[in-house]
């Protein structure tokens, strides 16, 4: 058996203790996040080839410390239990190879001007979208007919500002 690797960490399954920490990383788990129930079921990959890009995605991210935020917010979780939400992050920090460490309230700071922008991967048979959230959290969707993979930008105000910036 293929073993699955979890990219995704969704907003529902974090300990509200965590919600303002792992923000971030669910914000960038959903703009990496394939959804293998659209891709055609005639390729020998199987769902294998999904979690790869996606982990990929979210491994190799710029847009902000991507470890060291997934290691506060793993810490948090594991500190205020939530076995969903913790097995998930494991996978995240496994795939990903990040170093562990130590979550303290303090660290939410950490988060507060983070704009997460990724470029959603694309599986084979799938259409491209594109989504933009802004920090509350609300989401508009397109279809994109070229078949390449979307931009996804998660900004504030300080992501608007790159933007104009053409920083982003």
């Amino acid at each position: 058996l293929p073993t699955s690797i979890a990219e995704e960490l969704n907003a529902a399954d974090v300990p509200s203790a965590c919600t303002t920490i792992c923000k971030p990383i669910v914000q960038l788990t959903n703009a990496c996040d394939v959804d293998p129930g659209k891709v055609n079921d005639d390729d020998n990959d199987g769902p294998e080839s999904d979690e790869a890009i996606e982990a990929q995605c979210i491994c190799s991210n710029k847009s902000f410390n991507v470890g060291s935020i997934a290691a506060l917010c793993a810490s948090c979780i594991q500190q205020n239990g939530n076995g969903t939400a913790e097995a998930d992050m494991d996978k995240i920090m496994s795939a990903c190879s990040f170093s562990s460490t130590s979550y303290s309230q303090s660290a939410t700071a950490l988060v507060a001007q983070i704009t997460v922008s990724a470029t959603k991967p694309v599986a084979t048979g799938m259409a491209a979208g594109s989504s933009t959230a802004t920090a509350q959290g609300q989401a508009t969707q397109t279809a994109a007919s070229t078949g390449l993979g979307a931009r996804t930008d998660v900004s504030g105000a300080v992501g608007f500002g790159m933007a104009l910036l053409g920083l982003v």
